[in-house]
């Protein structure tokens, strides 16, 4: 058990404990999601729209997916984060942690955040992680 001053005890990533901030709170800092994906055009499409309704502000928020080759090539939805793109990987490599390097690479944020291409946000998911 943890004393009151080290703060409640986070196990097997159990977040419930934890209060949200108190206060306002103004996000300042841009934040680039890196999503590596290959195949699977409706999966991508779910998490692009559990990205557009992110409660991050849309002008800090930029999207880059990864397109590891899929066959048909991914296509943006209409329902996408505002500065979404899609992007290939860059030459000498492949796989996904090639795929996130090269999203790394054309990202603009201030901070990288990377989502696998079947994972679906909650609406605060990335201002959680900003906080």
């Amino acid at each position: 058990m943890s004393s009151p001053a080290a703060g409640p005890v986070v196990r097997r990533n159990d977040y419930a404990p934890l209060a949200p901030p108190s206060g306002e709170w103004a996000p300042r800092l841009s934040v680039s999601v890196v999503v590596p994906a290959q195949g699977k055009q409706e999966r991508l499409d779910v998490v692009l729209a559990a990205l557009a309704a992110q409660s991050y502000p849309a002008g800090l928020l930029e999207v880059v997916v990864v397109d590891d080759g899929s066959e048909p090539p991914l296509r943006l939805p209409e329902l996408r984060p505002a500065n979404a793109k899609i992007v290939p990987p860059l030459p000498g490599g492949r796989a996904s942690a090639h795929a996130t390097n090269s999203g790394v690479a054309r990202s603009d944020g201030d901070i990288v955040l990377r989502l696998d291409s079947d994972m679906l946000a909650f609406g605060d998911h990335v201002e959680s992680q900003m906080r």
